[in-house]
């Protein structure tokens, strides 16, 4: 293994701390982490299990993800989420790298249940990384809970992972407990205003703020700022008959741009009738 690919995994795994045991979407990454809590993606489903899908709805999407320009790098991803009644169950899977060089795959479950304006759940991930020529086999498993709240225009989110602190192995350090708020205010039927903050022990809160603008057709553009790293991006996401392509890109100053792009298919009953 050269010496840039062991740099390039130590500049990865430093800077992908916040993702913890997420799956993703490329929506999130144009939004900076936020989440369009009125209207999630199926990924969203998977790692914030309180976010809500419409009555007997279906989502899926798989993607892929380059970041910082490391092709040796690179990740896909599938997730899928659905609920019935009052229930939700969402389920996704990842996996970075290469075999004999480093491989990283993470697989994720959540549910939730739903009753008037609040929700409730629970998710629990399993991580593995493989380092090649003899450096090592290494896993963990972690848990955590969600809860949501709908208000009129407002829509909150919490969650919060590794409540059990797991470690990768015994001579490692636990993973930091990781508490994420987010936020949606919707400024009418095509602008959505988004936020999230992420709490970590001996950290500073890592803040992202962005906007998902509806354009003609139910299309998308999204943009964000984030701070701690101050990081921008941005977004397109186009749909139709239920469909949606989506492409998003992310800047780092020092370390440069991050690529996603995903293809995602939902089923709900409201856009059974609004195609009659």
């Amino acid at each position: 293994m050269s010496k840039a690919l062991l740099a390039g995994i130590l500049v990865l795994l430093l800077s992908t701390s916040a993702d913890g045991f997420e799956i993703g979407s490329s929506r999130r990454v144009a939004a900076g982490g936020a989440v369009l809590l009125s209207s999630p993606v199926a990924g969203d489903l998977v790692d914030y299990p309180a976010v809500l899908l419409e009555r007997n709805s279906f989502a899926i999407e798989s993607g892929f993800e380059r970041r910082f320009e490391l092709s040796d790098l690179d990740r896909i991803y599938l997730s899928a989420g659905y609920r019935l009644g009052d229930f939700s169950l969402g389920a996704g899977v990842s996996q970075r790298g290469q075999e004999n060089y480093y491989l990283e795959r993470v697989n994720r479950g959540s549910v939730s249940y739903h009753t008037g304006l609040v929700s409730l759940g629970a998710s629990v991930s399993a991580k593995s990384i493989e380092i090649g020529e003899g450096y090592g086999n290494f896993s963990e498993v972690s848990f955590g809970l969600g809860g949501g709240l709908r208000y009129d225009i407002l829509h909150l989110a919490v969650s919060v992972d590794n409540i059990n602190q797991p470690r990768l192995d015994k001579s490692a350090p636990r993973e930091n407990l990781l508490t994420s708020f987010l936020a949606e205010l919707t400024g009418g039927p095509k602008v959505f205003l988004l936020g999230k903050a992420v709490m970590e022990k001996s950290e500073k809160p890592r803040l992202a703020l962005a906007q998902y603008i509806r354009l003609m057709e139910a299309h998308a553009l999204i943009w964000n700022i984030t701070g701690n790293p101050l990081t921008y991006g941005g977004g397109l996401e186009i749909r139709y008959s239920g469909f949606a392509i989506s492409y998003s890109a992310s800047y780092h100053p020092t370390l440069g741009f991050s690529h996603n792009a995903a293809l995602a298919y939902s089923f709900s009953p409201s856009n059974k009738r609004n195609k009659r």
